[in-house]
């Protein structure tokens, strides 16, 4: 059950994680949204806030794999590297910042922003909108997935039109994060090949 005071504070800690999951350093911007969002406020009969729902839409996802120079690509990344304790690094699989190759080329800082802060502001904005332990681990999972999916590289198989891993240790740690079996990332039938 959540009370008055909780849900105020929940509208409130929306932003955090609709910054940190939408928002990128552009040449013009230093926190631009790269995407829509509308916010509908419900009230009660007495003025206060009674729900809420924010729809986003248009998420320029072009962003996550390539930034311009002196641009970033989604906060989410930064925080995460900079943010995590050691045991997150070790849990989620984390490298220095320059082996990712989604995020290595918009690898700028941004004055005044500390990304380590920002990360745990970021998780507690996520329990305080109730998401769970389990589900926020499932959220770093998929982060940290994202950033090694870049790190993927595939050749052309000789005398055929197959692709094929040049090496799977990054596949492999993929799938750990994901908690599915490496056969079904690198194997001949992988639906996820024609997403690389």
């Amino acid at each position: 059950q959540v009370n008055m005071g909780d849900l105020e504070l929940q509208l409130l800690q929306a932003n955090p994680i609709l910054e940190a999951f939408g928002n990128a350093k552009t040449v013009k911007n230093d926190n631009s949204s790269r995407f829509g969002k509308f916010i509908r406020i419900t009230f009660d009969v007495s003025g206060y806030i009674s729900g809420a729902n924010i729809e986003t839409y248009l998420l320029e996802k072009a962003r996550v794999i390539r930034q311009a120079l002196a641009e970033r690509t989604f906060h989410i990344f930064y925080q995460f590297l900079y943010g995590a304790t050691k045991e997150m690094k070790e849990k989620f699989l984390l490298e220095d910042i320059n082996e990712y190759t989604y995020i290595s080329n918009g690898h700028e800082s941004i004055a005044g922003q500390d990304d380590g802060q920002d990360f745990l502001d970021t998780l507690e904005a996520l329990e305080i909108m109730c998401a769970t332990p389990d589900e926020i681990e499932a959220i770093l999972r998929v982060i940290s997935a994202v950033m090694l999916f870049g790190n993927v590289k595939v050749k052309q198989e000789r005398n055929s039109d197959q692709a094929i891993l040049t090496n799977n240790t990054v596949t492999q740690k993929i799938c750990k994060l994901l908690g599915m079996p490496a056969v079904d990332f690198d194997g001949p039938y992988s639906a996820l090949i024609p997403l690389l």
